[in-house]
This record gives C-alpha cells, sequence and structure tokens, in this order.
C-alpha cells in the first residue's frame, strides 16, 4: 500500500509531529518511505489504548483501523477527521468519479465545481445536513460518517451527479436532516419502564 506524493508531507506533518500523533492515538508504529509512499503499520503492544471499544487492543483491529485512517487521509482528509474512523460506528466511502463519469476531464471538472458549489455552499450543506465529513480530491470522493450519513449523503451526491438543480438537493438534504432530528427527539423523550 501506498501513499501519494502529495499527501506524504499531511501523513508526516511538520516535524513528523502528525505522524507521531496517530501512532499515539492507534498504538501502532507507523513506516512511511518518503520517495515511494509505500507504507507499513505494525501494532504498538506496550500501548493500551483508553477507549470504550475494548477490541480496539486487538492488533489486527488496530492496524487494520490504521490503514483506513492512512487510506482517508490518502483520499484529501486531515488527519484529525481521519481519526473519527476509530469509532466502529463510522465508515469511510470512497467514490472515484472517474467510474460513474467517464473520463472526461471537462465533465469532471463541471461536476466536482457542482459538488463543492459556490464557496462551498453546496459542500458545507451536504456536510451539515447529512453529517458526513466530505473530501473531493482529484477524481475522488471519499465520505467519513455512520452508514446512514453516508446512505443520505450519497443520494445527494447522486441527485447532483444526476444533473439535479442545487434547490432541489438542499431540499432533499433538509427534509432528512428534519427527519433525524425528530427521530432523535423521539427517542429522547421515550417513556422507559
Amino acid at each position: 500500500m501506498s501513499i501519494f506524493k502529495d499527501r506524504i508531507p499531511v501523513v508526516i506533518g511538520k516535524k513528523g509531529e502528525t505522524k507521531a500523533y496517530l501512532e499515539q492515538e492507534t498504538g501502532t508504529h507507523i513506516r512511511i518511505d518518503s520517495n515511494s509512499g509505500e507504507y507499513q503499520v505494525t501494532a504498538d503492544l506496550s500501548v493500551k489504548l483508553d477507549l470504550e471499544n475494548q477490541e480496539f487492543n486487538d492488533p489486527n483491529i488496530r492496524i487494520y483501523t490504521t490503514q483506513k485512517i492512512l487510506k482517508a487521509i490518502n483520499y484529501g482528509f486531515n488527519p484529525h477527521k481521519a481519526l473519527k474512523l476509530m469509532d466502529a460506528e463510522i465508515i469511510f466511502e470512497l467514490i472515484d468519479l472517474e467510474l460513474v463519469l467517464g473520463h472526461s476531464d471537462k465533465k469532471l471538472r463541471r461536476v466536482k465545481g457542482r459538488l463543492i458549489g459556490d464557496q462551498g455552499k453546496i459542500r458545507s450543506a451536504i456536510e451539515k445536513y447529512s453529517g458526513v465529513h466530505l473530501s473531493v480530491y482529484e477524481k475522488y470522493l471519499g465520505l467519513i460518517g455512520d452508514f446512514d450519513a453516508v446512505k443520505i449523503a450519497k443520494k445527494g451526491i447522486n441527485m447532483i451527479l444526476q444533473g439535479s438543480p442545487h434547490k432541489t438537493v438542499l431540499t432533499y438534504l433538509h427534509s432528512e436532516y428534519q427527519r433525524k432530528k425528530q427521530q432523535e427527539f423521539t427517542e429522547m423523550w421515550k417513556p422507559t419502564i
């Protein structure tokens, strides 16, 4: 596995601070070849993590999760957002726009522009109303969030890819947001017997 050359500095950070932080948070050792971008992750068994998810002390789960975090960083996320993947409920979804749209650079630029919107408004709305973190990097879209949030965001993104007006997409996202808030409110006030 390897990291894109322009993303290696993001993973390593200034004077190795980001890499050290990732290692500390995940209880792993990360070795990165700064020329090729190839990396290797091993569990640091001397580190016991104080997490709700006790499974995370399993070395294989640490390695797998750290690899997911590195993949998210590789596709445009900042390390702090990528660390949300330590929560077992949070998933990372990657969409290759070239597979969806074809190999037209002009079409790819146009659709990426529609996904981001004027001054990032559409991207912000997708993040706010669905509850995901969204990355638009090169020809890829990355999503980090729980299953329901990713599902809502993907539907909104698909609407944009199919040419729906932004207003229609925003109406859908806002209605899903309202539905989710109503559901949370109802759950909170359910009588317990």
